[in-house]
This record gives structure tokens, C-alpha cells and sequence, in this order.
């Protein structure tokens, strides 16, 4: 009898609780994403709104979205967010702004609509409450994905692209073998390209977006204006050396060579001078000035010149040889007869 009337008791005071409770909570997702063609919790819809976590300190702050841009009647949605976390997602079906009441803080926000190719472009992504109403405008915007694709250019070789379209301007850098994909409002746009040591086909270009597009810019590398290299010849006939390549019988003067810039190694021949060696730089759109001045070879030394005593004595030694020879002769005949 006694564990009979334990258990009611157990089981009056539960029941007790879930009264006080105010009966059980389903839990649900706080919105659904705009892009599967749902819409958010239906507070605007007249339905239990979010739930806030509560903080008996803060605030409350009333802020307003004012829509912009849709067509009449366009499902959109606001999802606010708080410390990384999922605040608050409200909706409107009837074109109408979406109101909440929250705690002040900073929170940040994101607009979707239930319509093929509108987007906030430019809107705020945060909002900060204080105590007081609040409107944020949220403006949507008709547009399209525009691609732009690099082609030439090595991938460690950075591009610039410039973009404008309905008052609205993007700035992007990327590696050379990366697109650049921008959403913009649909209608005219123009954009400006450009890539250091390199030129594209376009440089610039517009258009009228009305649809996705794609955008193919072909760079080459920039063409390098000259330097010029000035040489000073004071001989003429003489072999100009420019890198291994020669300039033969160049007169003498002023002779302009139009270079790549760079490290040049300049090396002058003539008969009867000694050579010149030089290394200069180049720099484009500038001129260098080599004055040549070739040094002459010594002259050969002449041969020597015997005096008139060795010259005796020479002449002497030559006829005495030829004398030996003549009696060596004549012996050898005498022995042979024998």
C-alpha cells in the first residue's frame, strides 16, 4: 500500500511540473535557406516568432528592414546573427519591411529573396543597437554572374581588374592562372585590366549584362623600348663585338647601336691596335656613350746587325770549313785508286 501511494505521489508532482512548464516545446529550425524556394520562420505571417535567449540586462531595440528592389509581393527573409551564432530569421511575403525587437549589441545580417537573380549588392553586413529604432536598407539588385579569365599569363604573375557597373565598383588582385568572378546589376558595365610586364588584348573593355557571362582577356608580354649604345671609333676598319655579335669594318666615328637593356660586353679589333674590352648597361629609352681610343701595337724589332769583325770572322770560319771539306775529299779518292 505504501509503494502504491509513493508512485501517485511521484507521478502528481510531474504532472505538477509540466503544467508549471507550460506543456512541452517542439523545436525547429530557426529558417529555412531562401534558395530552396521556402521561406523563414513565419513571424511576419502573424505564427510564434524566434526565440532570443534572455538577458535581463541588455536593451531592447526595435529595428526596421526596408526592402528595396523586388517585385511586388516577393518572398525575402533576414537572418541576423550574434557571436557567430544563429539570432533571429524573419520573413515578409508581402513586399513589407521585416521588424524585430532586440537586445542591443552588434549583430550581423544577411537579406535572401525568393526571386531567380537578385541579390543585396552593397548592403550592410552589420548592425549596431543602442536603445533606439533602427532601419537598415536592404536593396536588391537584378544582376548576373560576369567570369573574367586571364590567359598568357604565368600563374606567378599577378592581374588587376577593375570593375563599375550602375554606380557600384569592385577592385580585385589574383595569381596569374586565377579568374575573376564578380555578381553585378544587371546592364551596361566597363571594367580596366592590367598586369605589370605584360598588356592584354583589351585593356579595357564594357558591356551590357543581361545574362551570365564569360570574358576571355589574352595577355602578351610588353615590349620593351630600346637603349641605345653609342660608340666613338678613332680608327677606321675596325670589328665592333656587341655580346658576341660582330659589327665588322666600321669606320671611324660615331656608330648608334639600338640594344635590349641589359649587361653588354663591348670588345674592338683593328689591325696594328691592341684590343678593347668594356661591359656597360643599357637602360631602355636612354643613350650610353663609349669613346673608343685604340691603342697602336710597338713595332717589331729589327733584326739584328753583325759588325765588320764578326762578319771577318764568319767569312773566315765559312771558307776554312770549306777548305777541310775539299782536302777530306781528295784523301778519299787517293785511298780508293790504291
Amino acid at each position: 500500500m505504501a509503494r502504491t501511494l509513493l508512485l501517485v505521489g511521484v507521478g502528481i508532482a510531474i504532472g505538477l511540473l509540466v503544467w508549471a512548464a507550460g506543456g512541452p516545446t517542439a523545436l525547429r529550425p530557426a529558417g529555412a535557406s531562401m534558395s530552396d524556394g521556402s521561406v523563414g520562420t513565419a513571424g511576419a505571417r502573424g505564427a510564434a516568432g524566434p526565440v532570443h535567449p534572455v538577458d535581463d540586462t541588455a536593451t531592447d531595440s526595435n529595428v526596421s528592414f526596408d526592402e528595396r528592389g523586388l517585385p511586388t509581393g516577393t518572398d525575402w527573409e533576414v537572418v541576423t546573427a550574434r557571436n557567430g551564432s544563429l539570432f533571429a530569421s524573419d520573413n515578409s511575403t508581402l513586399g513589407a519591411d521585416v521588424n524585430e525587437t532586440l537586445p542591443d549589441g552588434v549583430y550581423n545580417i544577411s537579406a535572401a529573396a525568393n526571386e531567380p537573380n537578385y541579390e543585396t549588392y552593397g548592403a550592410p553586413s552589420t548592425v549596431a543597437l543602442t536603445g533606439t529604432n533602427t532601419t537598415v536598407v536592404e536593396r536588391f539588385w537584378l544582376g548576373y554572374h560576369l567570369t573574367v579569365a586571364p590567359n598568357g599569363l604565368p600563374y606567378n604573375v599577378s592581374w588587376n581588374l577593375s570593375l563599375s557597373a550602375d554606380g557600384l565598383s569592385q577592385n580585385v588582385t589574383l595569381a596569374g592562372d586565377a579568374s575573376a568572378d564578380f555578381w553585378i546589376p544587371a546592364g551596361p558595365y566597363t571594367f580596366l585590366d592590367a598586369s605589370s610586364g605584360f598588356v592584354s588584348s583589351t585593356g579595357s573593355g564594357a558591356g551590357d549584362l543581361a545574362h551570365n557571362t564569360s570574358v576571355s582577356l589574352a595577355f602578351v608580354r610588353e615590349k620593351i623600348p630600346p637603349g641605345v649604345l653609342r660608340v666613338s671609333l678613332d680608327v677606321a676598319a675596325a670589328d665592333v663585338y656587341l655580346n658576341g655579335v660582330v659589327y665588322p669594318g666600321l669606320p671611324s666615328g660615331r656608330t648608334s647601336f639600338n640594344l635590349t637593356p641589359g649587361v653588354w660586353t663591348v670588345i674592338v679589333l683593328a689591325t696594328g691596335y691592341a684590343p678593347y674590352y668594356n661591359v656597360t648597361r643599357i637602360v631602355s629609352n636612354e643613350t650610353v656613350t663609349m669613346n673608343v681610343r685604340l691603342a697602336a701595337n710597338p713595332p717589331s724589332p729589327a733584326p739584328p746587325i753583325l759588325s765588320a769583325t764578326a762578319e771577318a770572322i764568319v767569312t773566315l770560319l765559312g771558307v776554312g770549313l770549306a777548305v777541310i771539306v775539299a782536302l777530306y775529299v781528295l784523301a778519299a779518292r787517293r785511298l780508293a785508286h790504291r
